[in-house]
């Protein structure tokens, strides 16, 4: 049996975090019953060995463009730090008095 999808994977939207557990969790059900997945879009079938590793694939592509992220954005509060710059916008307060 096959489960067919028009759009698995939206190009330039690679799951994320929780998304990306969430597709990856569900795929794994479906084959302990025995359906694979068939995205239409990208051409993915995991019935097959091929269309498995390139679902894999993309999931790992897609956690390597997350830890890049992070990474980058760890460097440049680091950087804006060194510069003495308070990264984020100004924290404003809201008290009931001043309303």
């Amino acid at each position: 049996m096959t489960a067919v999808s028009a759009k698995a994977l939206r190009r330039g939207h690679l799951p994320s975090g929780k998304q990306d557990e969430k597709l990856l969790t569900t795929v794994a059900m479906l084959k302990e019953r025995g359906i694979a997945l068939l995205s239409l879009e990208e051409r993915i079938d995991t019935n097959s060995a091929a269309g498995e590793l390139v679902f894999h694939v993309f999931g790992a592509i897609a956690h390597f463009e997350r830890r890049l992220i992070a990474e980058r954005t760890k460097d440049a509060i680091a950087a804006a730090r060194a510069k003495g710059k308070q990264p984020g916008g100004p924290i404003h307060s809201l008290w009931l008095s001043d309303i």
